[in-house]
């Protein structure tokens, strides 16, 4: 059987050695078709000038730099808006001094610090009322190799001409934790201001948990004493579960006041599906103190209906933002969400959150929207917003950073229409860059039409080529005219943080609330309140509930009547506590 077997296979071998070529048996594959390399600009789609924005960052000194936070601040105190940057995520920060005679942005010289100080994000405020702007600077302290930091304050002040930095330390050693962002307001209205303390993710665990949001009352000498016990049941632990229960992971904080009761209320966005909080500032009679409580589910601002079934039927939030849009004296909230194709229908998506009624608790009629621009894959991740009148129609418009997920985010400018509905305008615009970031509103030649800053950042993208975009507002007037109102506290905050300002026309009423940081690891706008009026719409007064408490313990809410004042195009005004009106930016101290 064996030599049989051993011809047979001799035989096969021999009769296919006669084969001049082999078979095809199975055919050919095809080549495989060469993709096509698309170029995705870095800065905006469509190339040129816009007819609402210029470009104008090589006129005014800051080409080739770059910055993932911006801060328009006017850190010397010459009455002109400065410019200070974090080039990267966690970085040294970098000054900029306006010069008036050449209009252009020039570097420091020194180092105002003394020192190295790196930081995730900082805050200018003026703490001890001087003039000069003190600092806050934050780290979100998640887990890397880098050092763990509690928040710092530095006292700014001149020392031979030059501003400097001096870091104050606090009568109670401070702990590191994973601050996301800070807010500034002054909830018990007592003229100093304090500070809320949004906090994400705490890694120092084996287990990633969620730390508990904390408030600090402000007081002299640039310390802060910790109350919070004042938000309920915030930090409420349970041995069993060995973690803060109620606390979720904020990964930004903001502030409102709501229900306009004068005292300033907080909002916290939260990722992971996690519901977002709502802290109304109230006052408990009991303990003769303020207390916050969280109205967020009552309010329909934790997350969509969709989701209310599910612990974590929320979205991944990243900020939120509160203005009156669309003038009928409710105020509303723009919330921004991190969104993918592959996301569940339940998850939400970034929402405008209409007022809808004046009672208390306040109530929300939700508007989420999403630009997929009918793709089958994609992401929107608005992280940050800006509200100004571009246009001076006296409507909001809006400028989101949609930002960290390439080639898909991309600026968004949002142009108000007069129903109130919003349209997207970046694009034609050309000012729709990719991955923005940091985008700030000042007005730089101070013509009464908003300009803006943004920076860019790489993330998912290491080659991107980063920059820094200056870029003015060139959108006709065709007879509209604007009015930019600042505030000079003296009882209260130096700059209004926490002001509530009416400005009453002849045909509307808008609001604005003087809050100029938002979104995690803020940036900074310039100070000021800006207000467009359109064809034929006169102005009337002004009203300001200031963060202050008057004689009889209310908030001290004054009445400016501004009718008989002429004016141009544009009109500067700063208003004071005892009622003065003084023509541009001024002081009231004197």
């Amino acid at each position: 059987m064996m030599k049989a077997l051993v011809i047979s296979a001799t035989l096969l071998f021999s009769g296919c050695s006669t084969l001049k070529e082999i078979p095809k048996l199975f055919k050919k594959k095809k080549e495989p078709t060469k993709r096509k390399v698309v170029e995705i600009p870095p800065g905006p789609s469509l190339e040129g000038t816009g007819t609402y924005f210029q470009d104008i960052t090589k006129e005014v000194g800051l080409e080739g730099e770059v910055a993932t936070h911006v801060y328009a601040v006017d850190f010397d105190a010459d009455g002109y808006t400065d410019i200070v940057t974090l080039p990267l995520f966690y970085s040294r920060p970098k000054f900029f001094s306006y010069v008036p005679e050449t209009k252009k942005y020039q570097e420091l010289s020194y180092n105002p610090f003394g020192k190295v100080v790196r930081a995730s994000y900082l805050t200018f405020f003026d703490v001890d009322k001087d003039g000069i702007l003190d600092i806050l600077a934050g780290t979100l302290n998640q887990k890397s190799a880098l050092a763990k930091e509690p928040l710092k304050v530095f006292r700014g002040k001149r020392v031979e001409g030059r501003v400097v930095y001096e870091q104050m330390t606090s009568t109670k050693k401070r702990t590191a934790r994973p601050t996301s962002s800070v807010s500034l307001l002054d909830f018990n209205l007592d003229g100093y201001i304090d500070l809320f303390e949004a906090n994400w993710l705490d890694y120092s665990k084996t287990t990633p948990k969620s730390s508990p949001d904390r408030l600090y009352m402000g007081k002299k000498n640039f310390d802060y004493q910790e109350v919070s016990y004042l938000l309920e049941d915030e930090s409420r632990f349970s041995k069993a579960n060995n973690a803060y229960v109620n606390a979720m992971p904020s990964f930004s904080s903001s502030t409102c006041d709501l229900d306009q009761n004068g005292f300033p209320d907080i909002l916290t966005s939260s990722s992971g599906g996690h519901p977002n909080k709502m802290w109304m500032n109230l006052y408990d009679s009991k303990h003769k103190d303020r207390t916050f409580k969280n109205f967020a589910d009552e309010s329909g601002y934790d997350h969509d209906s969709f989701g209310s079934l599910d612990p974590r039927g929320g979205g991944n939030s990243l900020y939120s933002l509160c203005t009156d849009y669309n003038n009928d004296g409710v105020m509303d909230i723009l919330i921004g969400e991190v969104s993918h194709s592959f996301d569940s229908e339940n998850r939400d998506r970034s929402s405008f959150l209409t007022g809808s009624k004046r009672d208390f608790p306040p109530k929300f009629l939700r508007s989420e929207y999403v630009q997929d621009n009918g793709r089958r894959v994609w992401s929107h991740s608005d992280k940050r917003s800006v509200f100004s009148d571009f246009n001076n129609d006296g409507l909001i418009d809006i400028l989101v950073e949609n930002t960290g997920y390439p080639p898909y985010t991309r600026l968004i400018y949002f142009v108000q229409e007069p129903d109130h509905g919003f349209s997207d305008v970046a694009k034609d615009g050309k000012i729709d860059i990719l991955n923005p970031a940091g985008i700030v509103t000042l007005d730089i030649d101070r013509d009464g039409r908003m300009d803006f800053i943004t920076g860019q950042s790489n993330v998912r993208k290491a080659d991107l080529p980063r920059r820094i975009y200056v870029y003015k507002n060139i959108i006709p007037r065709e007879g509209r005219k604007s009015i930019r109102i600042y505030l000079d506290g003296i009882k209260s905050n130096i700059h209004g943080w926490g002001a509530l300002v009416e400005l009453q026309t002849e045909h509307f009423t808008q609001k604005r609330w003087a809050e100029y940081i938002s979104g995690p690891q803020p940036s900074q706008s310039e100070y000021g309140m800006h207000f467009g009026l359109d064809l034929k719409n006169g102005l009337k007064t002004v009203t300001v509930t200031w963060p202050i408490l008057e004689k009889r313990q209310i908030p001290l809410r004054v009445e400016y009547d501004i009718a008989s004042i002429i004016f141009g195009d544009h009109l500067e005004i700063t208003l004071c506590e005892d009622g003065r009106i003084i023509q541009g930016k001024g002081s009231c101290r004197k």
